[in-house]
């Protein structure tokens, strides 16, 4: 089984060609029999979060970490703001 890495990790070409065949089925296929529909109530008690505005930094990062998240594909700021609130958001909580 070969395998190709993606922006979403590592995907076996079985695995590529299951999510191939699913983008190609119609709306109409899918059952959603086990899938609540959400009410009223659900979108009355529902809140929006907006994100917070990123803010620009200049920082001195290793080569081998840019190339890494770069690999992955488009958005990889993105990627390592997701990793630094990650990390912050766990040591925040080990230091309470």
């Amino acid at each position: 089984m070969s395998a190709k890495h993606t922006g979403h990790g590592l995907k076996t070409t079985a695995r590529a060609d299951e999510l191939t065949r699913l983008k190609a089925k119609p709306d109409s296929d899918i059952d959603y029999s086990g899938i609540p529909e959400l009410g009223p109530d659900f979108f009355r008690a529902a809140k929006m979060l907006m994100p917070e505005a990123a803010q620009p930094v200049t920082m001195r990062l290793d080569r081998s970490v840019i190339d890494f998240f770069k690999k992955q594909g488009p958005g990889y700021q993105s990627r390592i703001n997701a990793v630094l609130r990650a990390y912050v958001e766990t040591v925040g909580k080990a230091e309470k």
